[in-house]
């Protein structure tokens, strides 16, 4: 048991570091995308803002009263000086323009190199146009020679412009490959984890608990043997507790990992990142299999603790039932499933919450396996005989097949698969054991397509 938990810590802290690498990089994953997007959205609107500053430098050079040249120079200086700082921004970087910071590639740096003269003749010429000029001197050769150094250099700053935006963009969706494959595999290595951790720590833990409680139903039926001929020894006692404490103690502490099993894989279901068919159904089954182990769990931990009561009390038969019924109000609800008691008033001397369990495993079986076309009907009926009270559950469902009677009441037998009926094969078991506890006996009758009827007694002790 110790070399299982090593391992479990283990495997749990590798699961830990995977996913936490994982969550890291989603966020990087996302904040370059929003960088990269940035830079390719400002790097196309420079095409934008170079086309806009030739626009105005014409309407500027050209215009025939002082309004339209007053408002082309302020759209020129306005582009102008946009145009200039986001051009810096792309080499150097920018916070008020989202540009935290650049890691420009020597293609994208040669580009820079090639595109200077242009950005160089344009942004000088455009300055002149938008600061010096006035329109009472706009007509000057030098005006209009700016505009055609403008107009000369836009072609080339356009051209040079639209590879730079290109190899951005190229080089952003290499990026985004890149952490896209590197999430996936580390998603899968997440998944891989744990299933063999299922395989490898939770496959042995389970042998190891099915051993025990073997062995546990070996011992206190030897128990029961020495109470009928009144030959109790103390090592046998003694070995009965220890047993009944290990299940005990097994199936309660494996509960907890079983429930960091699940927390993971929501976890991973609800990452940022949307998981592919595959991921989503590895995550799925682990999820199911994880509860239907859980479930698991919880019975053998019911079963352990049957026969914990130390005394009998006197037991109102029909109290139990009438309190029964309240507590599975809801699923009488949802099955529309009646109850009666048909039987005399009985009270008598029993472990009385491990009778309610008895009674409650009885009549949510007789719902549970009921034909789908039928309203589930479950009769109780009591008798009062010469050393015993006899106790019987009737139900209208799917019935039993004769040669399963006697395996029924073992521990871990299923008769159906759970995808047609859910359970864990240890509810009859239980009713078995409670019997065995009141001195008393359990069989059934049933008609396969009819219904069964679960007979129990429970001995008469003074109390």
């Amino acid at each position: 048991m110790v070399r299982i938990e090593r391992a479990y810590v283990i495997a749990l802290t590798i699961i830990a570091i995977t996913i936490t690498l994982t969550q890291l990089i989603s966020q990087r994953h996302i904040r370059l995308n929003r960088l990269d997007s940035t830079i390719v959205n400002i790097s196309g609107r420079q095409r934008m803002l170079s086309q806009k500053i030739a626009k105005s430098a014409i309407q500027l050079v050209t215009a025939t009263d002082s309004v339209r040249f007053i408002n082309s120079q302020s759209e020129l200086r306005k582009a102008v000086n946009l145009w200039a700082q986001s051009h810096r921004a792309l080499q150097n970087g920018d916070d008020e323009m989202g540009i935290s910071s650049v890691n420009n590639s020597d293609e994208i740096l040669g580009h820079f190199e090639q595109i200077r003269p242009a950005f160089e003749s344009i942004h000088k010429n455009a300055v002149i146009l938008a600061e010096k000029s006035t329109f009472q001197t706009i007509n000057q050769p030098s005006w209009q020679s700016s505009l055609q150094h403008i107009l000369d250099h836009e072609n080339d700053f356009l051209t040079i412009m639209d590879a730079i935006t290109f190899q951005y963009d190229e080089e952003a969706q290499q990026r985004v490959t890149s952490l896209s494959r590197l999430e996936f595999g580390l998603y899968m290595v997440a998944i891989i984890l744990l299933i063999l951790e299922a395989i490898f720590i939770f496959r042995p833990a389970l042998r190891l608990l099915k051993e025990s409680t073997d062995k546990l139903i070996v011992s206190e039926r030897n128990l029961e043997q020495a109470r009928v001929e009144k030959q109790y020894t103390k090592q046998l006692e003694t070995k009965n507790q220890e047993l009944r404490q290990f299940v005990y103690i097994t199936s309660h502490d494996l509960i907890e990992p079983l429930n960091t099993i699940i927390s993971f894989s929501k976890i991973l279901a609800r990452n940022s990142s949307p998981m592919n068919e595959l991921q989503q159904k590895s995550v799925d089954v682990i999820n199911k299999s994880a509860f239907r182990m859980k479930d698991f769990m919880l019975s053998i931990l019911e079963f352990s603790r049957i026969g914990r009561e130390k005394t009998r009390t006197e037991v109102d038969l029909i109290e139990v039932i009438e309190k029964l019924k309240t507590d599975l109000h809801s699923l009488i609800e949802e099955k529309q499933a009646s109850i009666q008691f048909v039987g005399e008033s009985l009270k008598f001397g029993a472990y009385e919450n491990d009778l309610t369990k008895l009674l409650q495993n009885l009549i949510v079986n007789g719902i549970k396996y009921g034909k789908k076309e039928l309203k589930p009907e479950i009769i109780l009926d009591a008798k009062e005989q010469k050393e015993v009270y006899l106790v019987s559950v009737k139900d209208n469902g799917i019935g039993i097949p004769e040669k399963y009677f006697e395996r029924i009441f073992e521990v871990f037998q299923r008769l159906h698969t759970r995808d047609q009926y859910e359970g864990t094969g240890i509810g009859l078991a239980h009713c078995k054991k409670i019997v065995e506890l009141h001195d008393g006996d359990i069989w059934v009758e049933s008609e396969e397509g009819v219904g069964s009827t679960f007979y129990f007694t429970i001995s008469k002790q003074p109390l």
